[in-house]
């Protein structure tokens, strides 16, 4: 029996066996004995051939429409970037006509250049960068060097798997069978990686940063996953293997009951009623959910409709999509986030600078208000789809009043324009802000005298509050949902939103993690936004939360001077809710 620690990176548990995974094809001919004509014709093969494979993929989500493909789509499209960077690929034809290498060689040793180089500066998007030129630099390589064979048909060739790797691509990872893969399994990564990201929206266990794994496991070898203490169990003892199988079976029946509920409001016990809404990305998610198991969107991103294209959206471009996410919710809330995004996003026709850290730079509502060319249109858009449904219209990244104003004051010149051209529209839209920084919070009893409602996205409060960057691994232990100043940053928001009378929601990881709900429930959160899979146990858990313990643990976090001690008693408290499971 082994036992390897790792960061638990998606909760859950499997059994399966090992099948093991090198990202690329080990030691490359420097020299191939072709001419460098012929290595380059081979190298623009495998870009157009790489180039067909993502647009494939992309394809291939819409005959899935059963799950959010929002996190899939943009990782695609973050690939398809790096395919037409011709800065990098010249640096790789360059090589195989001045040296006479190999094509893979060549894309393997460039390719390696730019990771290190990214992986040493300080900016949190560029280091991100790194691991997806790794990735795109691999699949080049495998296509170069004929590796004939592949994850996905290993995967496919057996049953009950959990795959153990150095790093798994989301291209790799997209295309593994989902009915036969139980878990993943890496060396490399953090608690934020694309692995981490995608395992979630599969639902199942993985584990990230499980150095030396690949050194002691063996193909085919038994392995137990527990997803939620970040431990691999190889070989596992009949003793292990009955403990772990009590786990299990527990969680198979918490799911049942999870499932049971989804549809159900979720109600506290002293009768106060919480909406569990989700988070989506794009119109086709929606369309193939349940319509039983969420009670509306909290959050829709809209990033989708700007990203992949050589101009931007038009106005009815972007009607079209919203009005049918409002029919699709029909009286159902859909809080719609405006245009997100910034230097971070290859979008050429937006024009944006290259910056040191785009995460603290020009991005959000900070271009939307530069740009109302940009911004009017989604305004324009949203104001009349929202006849359809019960549309609400959510500004990012706001840090003082002024903006608000200011974007106010635009949402009245797109009504204006629509009231003179005889388009009919929703007068009283409701707006709001997302909370994600240290200076909405601090302002938040000004800024609710502004808007409708507030939405805290917690993703990004932890990473500006704490000021850890959430892609590091070095500081993973800084980036915590848990950290102090990151819940009394939540409480703060909270009371000033309802002294003002406005709805408080919280998205992100955050809103469905088991042992912060009772923190939700004691400061009467009026609304959770989650991804789909998480609906039915954050209903469960709200609706059998002792309340007045509920409240112990919020007044002992608001006092504490460390965290672990409020971490067991928030872990004590919802174990104990689950041990009651009927």
């Amino acid at each position: 029996m082994k036992r390897i620690a790792g960061l638990p990176a998606s909760q859950g548990y499997a059994k399966g066996e090992i099948v093991l995974w090198r990202s690329t094809s080990g030691l490359l001919e420097r020299e191939t004995g072709l001419t460098p004509e012929q290595e380059e014709e081979k190298f623009q093969g495998a870009l157009n051939l790489y180039g067909v494979q993502l647009k494939d993929l992309d394809q291939a989500l819409d005959s899935k429409p059963d799950v959010d493909h929002s996190q899939e789509r943009e990782m695609i499209r973050v690939y398809q970037m790096f395919l037409g960077d011709e800065f990098l690929w010249d640096k790789v034809r360059k090589a195989i006509r001045e040296e006479n290498l190999g094509a893979a060689f060549a894309v393997s040793r460039e390719c390696k250049k730019m990771c290190d180089t990214f992986s040493m500066v300080e900016d949190p998007y560029l280091r991100e960068r790194a691991a997806d030129i790794r990735h795109v630099g691999d699949a080049l390589v495998n296509l170069l060097a004929g590796r004939k064979e592949t994850l996905a048909a290993a995967v496919s060739s057996r049953e009950d798997v959990v795959v153990v790797a150095d790093d798994l691509s989301p291209m790799v990872t997209m295309q593994l069978d989902k009915t036969k893969l139980r878990a993943l399994i890496t060396e490399e990564g953090g608690v934020t990686s694309h692995t981490a990201i995608l395992a979630k929206s599969m639902g199942i266990p993985a584990l990230v940063g499980t150095a030396g794994i690949l050194q002691v496991a063996r193909e085919g070898e038994e392995i137990l996953v527990d997803g939620n203490a970040g431990v691999a169990i190889l070989s596992p003892s009949e003793e292990e293997r009955n403990r772990f199988f009590k786990k299990m079976e527990q969680m198979v029946q918490e799911e049942r009951i999870y499932q049971e509920v989804a549809g159900r409001p979720s109600i506290t016990r002293d009768g106060r009623t919480i909406q569990v809404n989700i988070n989506i990305g794009d119109q086709e998610s929606l369309a193939g959910l349940s319509e039983a198991c969420w009670d509306g969107v909290g959050l829709f991103r809209t990033e989708f409709l700007f990203l992949g294209r050589t101009e931007a959206p038009d106005e009815e471009t972007q009607y079209a999509i919203y009005r049918e996410v409002a029919q699709q919710a029909g009286e159902r809330e859909v809080i719609i986030r405006t245009l997100d995004i910034g230097g971070d996003k290859e979008i050429p026709y937006l024009g944006l600078p290259k910056e040191e850290n785009p995460f603290l730079g020009y991005r959000a509502i900070r271009i939307c208000l530069e740009r109302p060319d940009i911004f009017l249109p989604q305004l324009r858009a949203l104001l009349r789809a929202a006849v359809y449904g019960n549309i609400k219209i959510m500004f990012p990244m706001v840090v003082k009043t002024e903006e608000i104003l200011a974007a106010r004051r635009l949402l009245q010149e797109a009504k204006d324009q629509l009231r003179q051209e005889g388009l009919p529209f929703r007068e009283d839209l409701p707006v709001g802000i997302m909370i994600e920084t240290p200076a909405a919070v601090l302002l938040s009893d000004m800024l609710a005298q502004q808007v409708d409602f507030f939405s805290i996205g917690t993703n990004d409060l932890i990473q500006y509050t704490t000021a850890s960057d959430r892609l590091n691994e070095r500081v993973q232990s800084l980036y915590d949902s848990m950290n102090l100043s990151v819940l009394r940053s939540i409480a703060l928001t909270v009371k000033n939103a309802h002294k003002q009378g406005i709805p408080v929601g919280i998205c992100g990881e955050m809103a469905s993690e088991s042992p912060l709900l009772p923190l939700w429930v004691a400061l009467e959160v009026d609304e959770l936004s989650v991804v789909p899979s998480q609906v039915g146990k954050v209903k469960y858990l709200i609706g059998h939360l002792d309340p007045e313990h509920s409240r112990q643990a919020l007044e002992m976090a608001m006092k504490a001077d460390t965290i672990q001690p409020v971490k067991e008693l928030l872990s004590q408290l919802t174990a104990a809710t689950r041990e009651r499971t009927p």
